[in-house]
Parts: structure tokens; sequence; C-alpha cells
């Protein structure tokens, strides 16, 4: 992490009704920058319900910051340390016909006494019945316990595919937020893979 200290504006750069760059951030540390490790590992499981493919289920936990990083702040003197964080993921895919199906999924988030509920359903179309559709739409809600509604629509063009969604507040935040959220916006390219029968022995979940 690093910042640029002549691009900070502070109340000790202020000197009655003037305005200097010449005087001092009141900042009393002397590196602008610093770099820490930081570990995570995690499992999933994925296998097909039934005789299908197509339909499927999968789980997953992961263990982030194990390592417990202590180097976050600029300050020499700092203690301040990355607390572990775990994530459990779980969700369902049921096909509805050849080209389309739906997903179901949730993950829970927790880090010391804050705790975090995502889930909701996607419903998606793909233009064939190959395991890398040349295009595909996407369309959901996910919630965010006690908190927003998250609209979301994606589209997949071969390799690449781009999503939006918006995280519209619903929480007892909302009257001072009047629902307003944020837009989020990706690009995803997954390179494609040569054909090998070993590889394809194992299913991955296609996300």
């Amino acid at each position: 992490k690093s910042l640029d200290r002549s691009k900070m504006t502070t109340n000790n750069q202020y000197s009655g009704d003037a305005f200097s760059n010449n005087l001092n951030d009141g900042e009393t540390f002397t590196k602008p920058s610093y770099s820490y490790f930081d570990g995570t590992v995690g499992i999933t499981l994925n296998s097909q319900i039934g005789e299908s493919e197509s339909n499927n289920y999968f789980i997953g936990l992961a263990y982030h910051h194990f390592n417990k990083p202590k180097k976050l702040s600029f300050y020499e003197s700092s203690d301040i340390s990355m607390s572990p964080k775990y994530v459990a993921t779980a969700g369902v895919r049921f096909e509805m016909a050849s080209n389309s199906y739906f997903t179901i999924q949730t993950d829970v988030t927790s880090q010391e006494k804050n705790k975090e509920v995502v889930g909701g359903i996607m419903y998606s179309w793909k233009s064939d019945d190959n395991s890398g559709p040349n295009y595909g739409l996407h369309l959901g809600t996910y919630f965010r316990w006690n908190e927003s509604v998250i609209p979301v629509a994606k589209l997949e063009m071969k390799n690449m595919s781009i999503a939006v969604s918006y995280d519209a507040n619903v929480s007892a935040l909302k009257q001072k937020s009047k629902g307003n959220g944020g837009f989020e916006l990706s690009l995803t390219y997954q390179k494609a893979k040569k054909d090998n029968s070993s590889i394809d022995a194992v299913k991955c979940p296609r996300f």
C-alpha cells in the first residue's frame, strides 16, 4: 500500500484564511508505502445430482488471513493485525431445458463479531448445449441479509463475459440513503482449454 503525501490535505496546511502547500501535513510517519504477506486457503466439493451432468451442487470453505499479517499501518509503532476471515459457500444448479438452467447460491462470511449472508437465484440461457456456450445470458437477484437487494445481469460471449449489478439499500439506513446503492461492473476472460481426457474427468462448476 502506498500514498502520495504531496497530494494530502490536512488542517495543518491551513494558515488563517490562506492555504499553503509549503506547510507540513502534520503526520509523523516517514515511509509512504509498505507491503505484507497475506495467505488464504480453501477447498470445494462439487458433484452432479442424479443422472444429468447439468444438475449439480457445490459447497466450499475458505480461510483468509491465516497468517494474521501485522504490518497494516504506515506508523512503525502500530500493532494493528488482520483478523482471520471464514467464508462458506453452497449452491445448486437445476436444468430447465437443454440450454437453460437455474442456479441458487449463498455465501456466509464471518470475521470476528461481523457476519454477512448473501444469497440469491440466477436464471441462465445459453445458445448451445455444450459445456462452453458461445453466448449466454444470466439474470438474477441476490439479497444481502438485513441490508440490500442486488439485481444482476451478465452477458457471456465465447471466452469473455461482462456483468453489471446494483446494490440497493433496504435496511434501516434507507431513510438516509433514500434506497441508493452502488453499481458494480465486472469483466471476465476465461481461456479456452484444449480437449484433455484427464482434465475433463473432473467436472468443475462454471460461474
